[in-house]
């Protein structure tokens, strides 16, 4: 039985009609990327489905880049669009070793918690987003809770 088999229905029926799985934030618009939404409930019943498809589509940098440009991710989910077409989380771990104890090599969605500087650029020059506008979307967010 391969990943997707429990979403095939659902994934069929997105890529029927958006010619991919959209992303969560296209689904659910107003929920945050750390919301407890995305462990529990249809958030994390989108997520599992949505990784399943992402898996199977194998998308390199330029697919993934030709992805976002069809939905172009709000500045909440920059970080989380950096990681998908990047792989940024994978490189963290590959990169810490047996010499590092310092939390900052941790890798976390969240701008203000984690250096992005380098992906910021590139997603600038790609028209999806600066910088400034990720991180304050993230400080209004801090703010609301």
């Amino acid at each position: 039985m391969s990943d997707d088999a429990p979403y095939e229905e659902e994934i069929n029926k997105l890529v029927a009609e958006h010619g991919a799985v959209p992303p969560p934030y296209v689904t659910f618009p107003d929920i945050h990327p750390f919301e407890i939404s995305w462990r529990i409930g249809s958030g994390e019943s989108y997520l599992m489905m949505y990784s399943a498809w992402s898996a199977k589509e194998g998308m390199g940098e330029a697919q993934w880049i030709e992805y976002f440009r069809k939905f172009p991710p709000p500045p909440i989910w920059l970080t989380w669009a950096i990681d998908c077409i990047w792989s940024v989380a994978e490189k963290v771990e590959e990169n810490i070793g047996e010499n590092s104890d310092d939390d900052h090599d941790e890798f976390n969605l969240d701008p203000l918690e984690f250096d992005y500087l380098c992906y910021f650029r590139r997603t600038a020059a790609l028209g999806f987003g600066t910088e400034s506008d990720c991180k304050r979307a993230w400080e209004e967010w801090v703010l609301e809770i």
